[in-house]
């Protein structure tokens, strides 16, 4: 249940809002960046790859919890 439970919140989720959330942000900068290039995918490179999911995880985490911690307020 652990397993799934990672695999759903830590891939999916922060994934997700990692993702869109750096997208948004360098939107909004004017400095705009491809969803793929923000996944890691235009590169061969491994170690930016690597890196470009760490970011993402890292935003990620952050903007699950914001979202809990504001539903939380709200009920």
């Amino acid at each position: 249940m652990e397993v799934l439970f990672e695999i759903i919140v830590v891939n999916i989720l922060t994934h997700f809002f990692g993702v869109n959330t750096r997208y948004y942000f360098f939107k909004i900068i004017g400095k705009e960046k491809s969803r793929e290039y923000l996944r890691g995918n235009t590169t061969n490179d491994g170690s930016d790859a690597i890196s470009q999911y760490i970011f993402n995880i890292i935003i990620g985490i952050a903007v699950v919890f914001i979202i809990i911690i504001s539903l939380m307020q709200i009920f």
